[in-house]
């Protein structure tokens, strides 16, 4: 019982601070005020988070953990190419439109990617997402060699972040249709490689 209570107040810390994050930087964020929004002392976070940067961490690995299970939802080997296609534009726009704090958190991220806790997170959710994008190329009819497989997980997602990046900056919502367009084109062209 003890640790499902530890684990409720670092979820509490951790949802605390990615409010902050909401309308803060990382840097300016301090422990005290995450503190503070998880109705808690100080002293008290620390018994969870040696220091922000572990608490950093932690809202990276929810983050990121969080897009994986959704981006793969009902995607099967037992679907068309396209249908898989389709549901994994629909899941990652569905995350992504739900609020842009998920890419805003990422960039973040990758801002302190110095930090070797988060650089490892990141690396280890990226090939992850790789592996997953990948298994959709392996369940078709068509054999994709790995620098094929590549090309097409590099194109989907830079696809995605270009997608996102317009529609944080407000210069175009994020268009289901024609991320899937893009991805599909992209798809039909390795084929012809």
């Amino acid at each position: 019982m003890p640790s499902n209570k530890k684990q409720d107040k670092k979820e509490l810390i951790v949802l605390a601070a990615i409010e902050l994050l909401r309308t803060k930087n990382y840097q300016g964020m301090k422990t005290l005020e995450i503190a503070k929004k998880a109705n808690m002392a100080e002293g008290t976070l620390y018994r969870y988070f040696k220091n922000k940067d572990a608490i950093f961490a932690s809202i990276v690995k929810h983050f990121l953990d969080s897009f994986l299970e959704k981006a793969f939802k009902n995607i099967e080997p037992e679907n068309e190419f396209q249908d898989n296609l389709k549901l994994l534009i629909d899941n990652i726009c569905d995350v992504l439109e739900t609020g842009k704090d998920f890419y805003k958190l990422y960039l973040k991220a990758f801002s302190e990617i110095e930090k070797e806790e988060v650089c490892e997170i990141i690396k280890v959710h990226t090939i992850k997402l790789t592996k997953a994008l990948g298994k959709i190329l392996e369940w078709t009819n068509y054999k994709y060699t790995d620098a094929e497989k590549l090309i097409f997980v590099d194109c989907i997602w830079g696809v995605i972040k270009a997608s996102s990046e317009r529609d944080i900056l407000n210069i175009e919502k994020i268009n289901k249709e024609k991320i899937l367009f893009s991805i599909s084109y992209i798809g039909k062209m390795i084929q012809k490689l």
